[in-house]
């Protein structure tokens, strides 16, 4: 429903007021789909809801003529049973006569009947949680005359219970006065229509046309606050729809008549963001806010003359965005922050598609810049005002929508500047490392799901930045050390996301190396150094990276899986042979190379020995123990060449490397 009134909203607006009134009529026309189509939603769940009771009361029905069928039987056999036991008194003068009447406990009933009737008589009363209202017995001139009494819901069977309440978003769109809101938001677009045209074709002098625009918004805002107590969802729509065309009209001034110089009109939205925060925050009114805020975003698109002017534009949102900031100070009002997040990069991204050239890069990152810190502070803030609650004490959409927006609008802006994304990844970074710093350390676990956000963002943005800025060699080294530290804090906090996180950054890793090694093969661009060039360099750390996350994951085994205690070590070991092997293969003459790779073999061997002895970690023996077979191996393949340089083991330096390996 919400995609037709997107479609009809649009079509309609674009034929009234081309650009921006398709745009108005987008947003009037969805959140008509959206009020219809729960509506609809509702009706449907209100008649589902009238067939389960209908359902329940049936069977309630059935339940009472059961019950009534049986007390009637049992009071049947009770009254008999007392007319033949119960012994003939003679009647009292009425002086005499005891009327009792009124209600009896149902206990001392239970009892009076067993005393009458005998001692099992009691089991034949009806229980008393099968009647709901009794005229209990009465006793005239000695007998005892047991009243009907109504049956109630027997005991197993309970009411429906209440519907779900809806989201809160909805109970706002659907509360209090709808169509007075509605209204508002119309009165709201006409009068900036209205000044469009008034511009462009009546000549009423200007003074005069917006003075009485801002004088019928303040009538507006007195008499709202006059009925805020009788009348309070109707008193914060008229204050709130007043905002609204305050902000217009102030903007107005500016943009379609430059009545107001720059100075003054900040100074003016300004004053009229702490009032409308302000009355928000006094009433605890959100409705007012978000009216407040929807007019005054909406403002510069409603009188919209294409001037391109994106610095006016962009501080008047700097202003709107600080009073969001404000108010999130405040008061935790999640739909209040998503709606200034919206407005402002949709906004922002639709200039930027359609005006941004290089050359206003000076005059428009400050602006990114600073709705990104924002937006980041209000995460922050909006993280601490509902730490007290259990449920969603994090807005993810601003968590993790603002980098993710601020990212693609900063690569699209900078990507002619050598370094320029890789510098802004790195700054982001140490933003979100540093938050994630301070706000442990101040809140601490009350904080912890924000502060885990945050860390992630600023892992994920470090590592973006390596291979923006370098090229595959180190950045395969770089990603390699980096998922060895995931591994680390994911075995001391015992988080197999952060453990995954760091075997998947070393995977990619390998495969960032491996690329490399084809560009170049094709392009020959290695460094002619052995051991120093980044060929060797970035496979050795490969294969250290490796075998540390083996280390750690062995240090906790009894909290991990058989994969993760054999994968890293394979997989580090593999790349430390193949480090060696390509240096022997590249620098040492192919008849000595038998020799290098039978004493490098040997070298592993005793590092890993060495290793097992001094980390107490048995896993490092296998290595060890795995060299005679090796060399056992290379001895026989040798052998049994029939031609080669090689004539036996022991030719061009074997007779050292031999010795040294069987040690």
């Amino acid at each position: 429903m919400w995609a037709l009134g997107l479609i009809v909203g649009t079509l309609v607006g674009a034929v009234v007021a081309q650009g921006p009134g398709a745009f108005v009529g987008a947003i009037i026309g969805v959140v008509a789909g959206i009020i219809v189509s729960s509506q609809r939603k509702g009706i449907k769940h209100r008649i589902d809801s009238l067939e389960s009771q209908m359902l329940n009361l049936e069977a309630r029905i059935k339940a009472l003529d059961e019950h009534a069928a049986a007390s009637a039987r049992t009071s049947a056999a009770s009254a008999s049973a007392s007319v033949a036991t119960e012994p003939v008194f003679e009647a009292p003068s009425p002086a005499q006569a005891e009327v009792v009447t009124g209600a009896m406990p149902a206990a001392a009933f239970v009892s009076t009947q067993s005393t009458e009737l005998g001692p099992n008589a009691a089991d034949d009363v009806v229980p008393t949680h099968a009647f709901a209202a009794a005229t209990l017995p009465v006793r005239q001139g000695g007998h005892s005359v047991a009243s009907p009494r109504a049956a109630a819901v027997p005991s197993g069977i309970s009411p429906p219970g209440p519907p779900p309440p809806p989201p809160a978003w909805l109970a706002w769109v659907m509360g209090g006065n709808t169509l007075a809101r509605i209204g508002v938001l119309l009165l709201f677009i006409g009068v900036g229509f209205l000044l469009k045209y008034a511009s462009e074709h009546v000549h009423v002098p200007v003074e005069l046309r917006l003075s009485a625009v801002a004088a019928g918004a303040i009538a507006l805002l007195i008499v709202g606050w006059r009925l805020r107590v009788r009348r309070g969802g109707y008193a914060m729509i008229l204050q709130g729809g007043a905002v609204g065309v305050l902000y217009l009209t102030v903007f107005a001034a500016l943009k379609l008549y430059a009545v107001l110089p720059p100075w003054a009109t900040i100074i003016l939205l300004l004053l009229i963001a702490a009032l409308s925060g302000s009355l928000a925050i006094m009433q605890d009114a959100i409705a007012l806010a978000v009216l407040g805020i929807v007019g005054g975003f909406l403002a510069p698109i409603l009188t919209s003359t294409n001037s391109g002017d994106h610095v006016l534009l962009f501080s008047y949102y700097a202003v709107l965005n600080a009073a969001v900031f404000g108010m999130a100070w405040f008061k935790a009002w999640r739909s209040l922050n998503l709606l200034g997040f919206a407005f402002t990069f949709i906004v922002g991204t639709l200039w930027g598609v359609t005006r941004y050239r290089p050359e206003d890069f000076a005059t428009t990152e400050p602006f990114l810049i600073l709705f990104f810190l924002f937006y980041v502070g209000i995460a922050v803030l909006y993280a601490l005002r509902r730490t007290v609650e259990v449920r969603s004490p994090v807005d993810a959409t601003l968590v993790f929508g603002t980098p993710l927006i601020a990212a693609a609008l900063q690569s699209a802006m900078v990507r002619d500047m050598p370094f320029g994304m890789a510098l802004s990844a790195l700054a982001v970074s140490a933003l979100y490392l540093i938050l994630a710093r301070v706000l442990y350390s101040r809140q601490g676990e009350g904080m912890r799901l924000l502060v885990e956000s945050f860390m992630g963002l600023g892992v994920i943005f470090a590592t973006l930045a390596i291979p923006l800025a370098l090229d595959a060699r180190w950045t395969s080294a770089s990603w390699a050390l980096e998922g060895a530290a995931m591994i680390w804090a994911g075995v001391r906090q015992r988080r197999w996301q952060l453990r995954a996180f760091g075997m998947l950054l070393q995977l990619g890793a390998g495969v960032a190396f491996g690329r490399g090694i084809m560009l170049w093969a094709e392009t020959g661009t290695i460094a002619a150094v052995p051991l120093l060039n980044s060929n060797f360099v970035g496979a050795t750390l490969l294969g250290l990276a490796g075998l540390y996350s083996a280390w750690l994951l062995w240090r906790e085994r009894a909290a991990v899986g058989p994969a993760e205690q054999i994968a890293p070590p394979a997989w580090g070991c593999a790349w430390w042979l193949a480090a060696g092997w390509r240096e022997i293969d590249r620098w040492v003459p192919a008849e000595m190379q038998l020799a290098a790779l039978v004493a490098f073999l040997a070298l592993s061997a005793v590092a890993f020995a060495f290793a097992e002895r001094r980390l107490s970690w048995p896993m490092a023996r296998v290595p060890a123990l795995a060299l005679l077979p090796l060399l056992l191996a290379l001895a026989l393949g040798t052998t049994a060449t029939s031609r080669g340089l090689l004539t036996h083991l022991f030719a061009n330096g074997g007779y050292l490397a031999w010795p040294l390996a069987l040690i």
